[in-house]
């Protein structure tokens, strides 16, 4: 009942403040607000190309002494035929613009095979930076460059070649089938990213949880009226009540994007069917992962007089967890590394490991299993040697440790 008690005040505590709302927000604020800006950009840029390859009004001329152009005229932007007057000669041209007769002039030299180059002569009071005055001698020659060579030829010249590939697994020789393969890894990826999640917004509150109320003080009258180990579980429920509801948070807006996403056909074309199986197990590794890691965030807050010192401490934790990542290579290849293996059962690494080689598909059910069961039996063992240093701890105020103390034997009225 004190337990739930804990839950309960910690809850409510943290949900009352602002800025508990404000860091839950802040992440999906700032990913629509980045997708928005990349979304005008993207569209403005796009629009000013557009408008800058749109010709109509202009009036154009080309001298072609290589005489590779046969047909002046190409479709524009509005997907009309637009002519282009030929002209003799590069001076009759310039002088074309110099009087205002022509507003783009185009000079091919005779060369052009062994010098593919185009001079463009513009004269155009509005000319902005996007106006794209080569669109229209690109459709030209494009045009007579397909008419010299068989469709094939094109074809692949444009690399519009299309390709089917298939898989044979190396054991058995079975077709392996694209979309099961993405299917399989899409629970096993969801899982590791939320976990980093975890470790980037969660990491600093969940070390400094319990050096909050020694620093104010407050651990002398709690543990007059609570043990410690009641207190430890309950804010280790609610500080993980807590992560999922920001979690959450940031699950509904990518839910919402993903289904408008969908619905305009913006994803790639795969069939992909989520495996229940697969789903339960990587949520079993999410949830083991999350409460291991904040069972060591709780041992660090305990061993900490003060914030700073907790904030050292996490930072050798993080290192720590994320171990896999900087050696990724280890866990990449159809059999991990030694390496690889250590880290899978190396309490701090485990997490991670464990999501990285189901990603990798090299992780057997018995090993998830075991794995999972280790990161969930080393979490409450944690739990326990955090709530016995927490009593031994709880009304030291100075910033040096004495860990001599704190392996003595726990006063007789704080055991349990």
């Amino acid at each position: 009942m004190k337990t739930f008690q804990v839950v309960r005040f910690e809850l409510v505590r943290n949900l009352k403040k602002p800025s508990f709302w404000l860091a839950a927000f802040m992440v999906p604020i700032i990913l629509v607000a980045y997708v928005m800006i990349v979304a005008f950009t993207s569209y403005n840029a796009g629009e000013d190309l557009t408008s800058g390859s749109d010709t109509t009004a202009l009036r154009l001329g080309l001298c072609d002494e290589a005489e590779y152009v046969r047909q002046y005229s190409f479709i524009n932007a509005n997907e009309e035929e637009q002519k282009v007057e030929k002209i003799a000669t590069r001076d009759d041209g310039l002088n074309a613009i110099e009087n205002d007769q022509l507003d783009v002039f185009y000079y091919v030299a005779e060369n052009f095979a062994e010098q593919p180059t185009v001079e463009i002569h513009v004269k155009n009071g509005e000319a902005g930076l996007f106006d794209n005055y080569s669109a229209p001698i690109t459709a030209l020659l494009t045009a007579e460059a397909q008419s010299r060579v068989e469709p094939i030829n094109y074809v692949i010249i444009a690399g519009s070649i299309n390709f089917e590939t298939t898989n044979y697994d190396q054991d058995d020789n079975h077709v392996v089938d694209m979309n099961e393969t993405v299917s399989r890894m899409i629970a096993p990826i969801a899982a590791i990213v939320l976990f980093y999640i975890i470790l980037v917004l969660l990491g600093n509150r969940l070390t400094v949880a319990m050096t909050e109320e020694k620093e104010n003080r407050i651990s002398e009258l709690l543990l007059t009226s609570i043990k410690p180990i009641n207190l430890i579980i309950g804010k280790t429920i609610s500080l993980m009540i807590l992560g999922i509801i920001q979690i959450a948070v940031i699950l509904i807006p990518a839910f919402v994007v993903y289904r408008i996403a969908d619905n305009y056909n913006l994803l790639p074309d795969l069939e992909i069917t989520l495996d229940a199986a697969s789903v339960t197990i990587s949520l079993a590794l999410l949830l083991c992962s999350y409460f291991m890691f904040t069972a060591f965030s709780m041992l660090v807050g305990t061993i900490s007089s003060t914030a700073r010192d907790a904030n050292s401490y996490a930072s050798v934790l993080m290192i720590l967890t994320i171990l896999p990542i900087i050696f990724l290579n280890a866990f990449s290849a159809e059999t991990p590394t030694t390496l690889g293996y250590v880290l899978t059962y190396f309490p701090p690494s485990a997490p991670i490991a464990l999501m990285l080689r189901n990603i990798f598909g090299n992780l057997a059910t018995w090993e998830m299993i075991v794995g999972i069961a280790e990161v969930f039996i080393v979490a409450i063992l944690v739990l326990r040697l955090a709530a016995y240093i927490f009593c031994r701890n709880a009304i030291s105020f100075t910033a040096k440790i004495n860990f001599k103390k704190l392996l003595g034997a726990p006063r007789k009225e704080w055991k349990n």
